[in-house]
């Protein structure tokens, strides 16, 4: 059977990888991933892409959290889980470069037996002297957030110039 990936043209690369588990608990509301950083090139290529793919488990009942996607400094995306119970989730998050100050972003969250939650957003953000992609963790004070897993891959969309529909 042929793979999609090489029929598309596509073949993602693992740059970050971590099946340690990383408990975020205490005082701290937003906290970065260790595990969860790469560094985008100088004047990114219109067609980069990152992808994030996640997993964990939240404790607690005090409020929702959230994983981010923070580039060169500025939140570029957030998904929220509805969840003010214990939960398992799981969240890909993905932004592609149109040029390097100018990105498209989408995610998603899923939490255990609550759905899930989506976004997509247009960044702004000047990647010209590159700068770091990072994922951040938001959530309550008394809750514990950890990341059980967590994937980033980089690969260059086909056919960058935009999507076209043909009938």
């Amino acid at each position: 059977m042929e793979n999609c990936n090489e029929r598309f043209g596509v073949t993602p690369q693992i740059i970050a990888a971590t099946t340690r588990k990383t408990v975020f608990s205490g005082s701290g509301t937003t906290v970065y991933v260790t595990d969860g950083s790469v560094n985008v090139p100088n004047k990114p290529a219109r067609g980069l892409t990152y992808r994030v793919k996640c997993w964990g488990t939240k404790t607690g009942t005090n409020a929702v959290h959230a994983i981010n996607l923070v580039l060169a400094g500025t939140e570029v995306l957030s998904v929220e889980a509805q969840a003010t119970t214990a939960v398992d989730w799981v969240a890909e998050l993905i932004v592609s470069f149109e040029s390097p100050a100018v990105q498209r972003a989408a995610g998603w969250m899923s939490s255990e037996g609550l759905g899930a939650a989506a976004d997509v957003a247009d960044g702004a953000i000047d990647c010209s002297a590159g700068g770091a992609l990072r994922l951040q963790i938001e959530k309550h004070t008394s809750d514990d957030v950890s990341i059980d897993g967590l994937i980033i891959d980089r690969f260059v969309l086909p056919g960058s110039q935009g999507i076209s529909v043909t009938e």
